[in-house]
């Protein structure tokens, strides 16, 4: 399945340990995918067509995402959704907005070779980089590093 990583602040210590005791989250990861259309030798994720039948589908991802919203300040939290590639998990501009309605600010991670003039828009018209309080940057992973062909 993929995987939901979350990094806390570490704002307080507690006396008995010599380290920060996590307070509030700050920081959400969701690896929505393990496809992409590339594969470079440099990545992280362990990327394979064969992921997709076991993968959460963008309904369960939503169901999530919602789960958090009612434990925590989501305006607190930048949530970063990633891959693989994520523009090939299908519904991810339902979650982007899903995303946005529920005060998130977000971003995601790219490699930039699928995002088209129109896709471009939809993800701006999805809410993408109108959260307050961080400003969202889209990051281009990979768009012309190494890679062998998919």
């Amino acid at each position: 399945l993929s995987r939901l990583w979350f990094r806390r602040s570490q704002k307080k210590k507690d006396a008995r340990t010599p380290f920060p005791i996590p307070t509030e989250l700050q920081y959400l990861f969701l690896e929505v995918t393990r496809q992409c259309n590339l594969r470079c030798v440099y990545c992280g994720s362990d990327c394979s067509p064969t992921w997709a039948e076991k993968e959460l589908p963008t309904e369960e991802w939503i169901g999530v995402i919602r789960q958090i919203a009612e434990d925590f300040d989501p305006n607190k939290i930048m949530v970063a959704v990633t891959g693989g590639e994520a523009f090939v998990k299908e519904g991810i501009f339902d979650l982007f907005t899903e995303l946005h309605r529920l005060g998130f600010p977000f971003g995601m991670v790219t490699n930039g070779t699928l995002v088209t003039k129109a896709m471009a828009e939809r993800l701006v018209a999805t809410g993408i980089g109108r959260t307050p309080p961080h400003p969202t940057v889209m990051t281009l992973a990979s768009a012309f590093g190494p890679h062998s062909s998919p």
